[in-house]
């Protein structure tokens, strides 16, 4: 199972969908979202103060640490393998 595709293309979704400045906090516990206005809702300002370059660069931090974390699954699961192997008691 690879740990982080998912987040490769989540990232690549955020930088290509439209920007929206405003959210709304809605329901009775404020924990739901809606792009709407909703009834008893609070707006919630979510512009990214960042330019392109700062963006660029957090995506390719994003995108280094994935392939390190990935690289230390691999590792894990090489030493697992090791480890479930049944040890010969020499005697």
């Amino acid at each position: 199972m690879k740990p982080l595709p998912w987040l490769a293309a989540l990232l690549l979704a955020c930088s290509q969908a439209p920007a929206q400045d405003k959210v709304y906090r809605c329901g009775p516990d404020g924990r739901s979202y809606s792009a709407q206005p909703c009834p008893d809702g609070r707006e919630v300002v979510v512009a990214d103060p960042r330019g392109a370059g700062q963006r660029r660069e957090a995506a390719d931090a994003a995108q280094r640490e994935a392939g390190l974390a990935e690289q230390l699954a691999r590792e894990r699961r090489a030493r697992e393998v090791g480890r479930a192997r049944p040890h010969r008691r020499r005697e």
